[in-house]
Parts: structure tokens; sequence; C-alpha cells
């Protein structure tokens, strides 16, 4: 347990302050209520060196080398230079600076595992005639936390958005991970009190997670200027419109919601939350809702690009690990046959072997384990 002082805790000729009153609060309960006290104090237990490392490991300070000139690097001092608070203030945010994409990119390490992957603007392209012109292959940069640690940040993460600050972002009947942001701007060389960026960056769902969302606003409304209240419910409305997708619910099938009917609030704001599984923010009437139901329906942009040609190459995908279900919709929309021993359990062997290009309609043979 961390004593948070109650949300005033002086530090040399320094004052960290929290929005609550909080005096003991655990590791969870300090991401969950995103309290400054809390995490400079962890960073202190941990000391300089090991807080640097980790910042280092999660790319921080480093270019994603994404092709952009005008790509940011981000600083971050090195630790022989630290002051003597500078632990505190980096462990809420002050003394370093990084970009949108290096933030997303440390969530992506916690959503998958541990590991931080390179970050790509385009996954492929083709050429006029749809002929595989460009493709990027998943790239792993190095291991940024293990396996077990990673799984106990998705925990917390989840409960920032079931409890804590990221209420905004729940979606009734999905597990969502996420954290918050509220960081002063520098104005005339010196921090505001009335301007903010405001953040929130989550990943979906948290406990096996497929889609990563970071939103940043600059400057919202000063009162409403949180992460939780303003940048939250932006990751929300992105994630319900990608879930009401037909694209989505055909590739992952196996998610389906929970409770639809459940309803949280938010204290700090005063926002109920209650949205319909298939409405975004707004779209709250029953017309609404059946509308976009109706939408549903309608053939995707995939299906909608399909082609007759033989002569297109694409490249096999990796489908072991997949059902039947999920493989049939990827080949199907790559225009591939399918061969199986059974449409039951999961992948274990798949020819051809992914990452080979290969022309429409040729034949994938898929092996299942026929494990149900």
């Amino acid at each position: 347990m961390i004593n948070c002082e109650k949300g005033k805790w002086k530090i040399f000729d320094r004052t960290l302050h929290d929005t609550h009153e909080n005096e003991w609060l655990s590791l969870r309960e300090i991401v969950t209520l995103s309290s400054n006290i809390g995490a400079a104090k962890v960073a202190k237990l941990e000391g300089n060196e090991s807080v640097y490392k980790t910042i280092k490991k999660f790319g921080f300070g480093d270019p994603c080398n994404i092709g952009l000139n005008a790509e940011t690097a981000g600083y971050i001092q090195p630790v022989t230079e630290w002051g003597e608070i500078a632990y505190a203030q980096i462990a809420m945010g002050h003394n370093i600076t990084t970009s949108l994409l290096q933030m997303v990119m440390a969530y992506c390490a916690i959503a998958n595992g541990g590991l931080l992957l390179k970050p790509y603007i385009v996954k492929s392209a083709y050429t006029p005639d749809n002929k595989l012109d460009y493709s990027s292959d998943v790239t792993v940069i190095r291991r940024a936390t293990s396996k077990k640690t990673a799984k106990e940040l998705r925990n917390m993460l989840e409960n920032v958005v079931s409890e804590g600050t990221g209420q905004n972002a729940y979606i009734p009947g999905y597990k969502i991970a996420g954290k918050t942001g509220t960081a002063q701007k520098v104005i005339n060389g010196k921090y505001s009190k009335t301007k903010f960026m405001s953040s929130f960056i989550g990943f979906f769902p948290s406990n096996k997670p497929i889609l990563v969302c970071g939103i940043t606003l600059d400057s919202p409304v000063y009162g409403r200027h949180y992460g939780g209240t303003a940048s939250a419910p932006a990751v929300k409305n992105v994630f319900t419109q990608i879930i009401n997708t037909t694209d989505f619910n055909d590739l992952y099938d196996w998610l389906q919601p929970t409770n639809q009917a459940e309803t949280i609030k938010n204290d700090k704001s005063n926002i109920e939350i209650n949205t319909p599984v298939y409405a975004s923010i707004e779209k709250k009437s029953d017309n609404n809702i059946q509308k976009i139901k109706n939408q549903r329906n309608k053939k995707s942009i995939v299906e909608q690009r399909k082609t007759e040609n033989d002569n297109v190459q694409v490249i096999m995908p990796n489908l072991i690990g997949h059902s039947y279900s999920q493989a049939r919709y990827i080949l199907t929309n790559l225009n591939l046959q399918i061969k199986t021993n059974t449409i039951i359990g999961k992948i274990t062997k798949q020819s051809p072997k992914a990452g080979l290009k290969i022309f429409t309609n040729s034949e994938c043979n898929l092996t299942l384990n026929g494990n149900k």
C-alpha cells in the first residue's frame, strides 16, 4: 500500500496534487484513480535507473521509423542528468516528451503480451491491375515487459474503465481496458493552468485484444478537459462504430457481448452510460438502432472488391490458431478455395505456408484439431 497523503504531498520545494484526497492506495487503485502522488512514490521505490530503463524499453525517446519526415522521437533526459525530483515529475508525465503513436505502441505491447512492435502506416498496396506491390510483415523490436507483467497491466487498465477515470469508454457487454491522460500545456515556457492536452488510449476486448485506439484532444474546454471526460467517449465511439461493421463481425464471430443492459455512472462527469451495443454515442433511438442493424447486413467493402481474375496474386495469411469460420471468412475474401479435415476446433496446420504469394482461386489445405 502507498500513502497518497490525502491528495497533497510536499517534495523538496514542490507540492504534488491529486484530484481526489486519497490516503492509502494499492498499485491497482493508483492506476485506477490516476494518482500523481501514488505514481511518484512507486517511481521512487523503483529507483531512477529502473524507471529510465523501462521507459526506453517501451520505445520512448526513439523514433518509430514510420517513414514520415516530420516524425518526432520525443525526448527523455539521460538518467545521469535527472534532478532530485525528476522521478516524480516523469511518473506524472512531466520532463518527458512523446508522440501519440509512441504511446499507442506502448499500449500495443501491453495488449499483445509484452512485445514492442514496429508500426506501419500502410499494411499492403496493390497495382491498378491488382498485383501485390508492397506488404509489411509484423516486426518485433524487442520485448518491453514480461507476459506476466503485461497481463497484470491489462487487468489494471480494465479496472480503470470499469471503476476508475476511464468509465466513459465503457461499452456494455464488452471488456475495455485503457488509461486517461490529462497533461498541462507549456505556454511561454510555463505549465498552463487552463490549457491541457486530453488523451485516452484503450484496447478492446481487454481479455483478448484486437484493436488499440488512442485519441488526444488539444485544449478541450476547461472544466471538462480531463482525459476521462473529453477523450474516453471519443475512443468508445470509434470502437462502437467498428463493432457495428460487417467485416468485423464476420472476422471475429467469436466475440459476442455479454450483458448489454448494464449501466454505470461516472461520478466526476455525472454522465450516465447505457448505450446499446449496436448504437454509437449519439444514436440511441429505436429507429437508429434498427438502421444500424440493417447496415450490418450489407455487403462489406472487402466483398464488393472481390475479383474473378485468376491471375491476381495474394499473400497466404497465417491461419494457425484460428477457427474454421474465421479462416473461411479470410480466405473467401482473398478468393481462395478451402479444403479441411473437419470444421471443429482450431487450425494446427496449413498449406501453403503463411507469407507465400499464391494466385487467387488456389486451394488451401487446413488441418483442425477437432477439439470443441
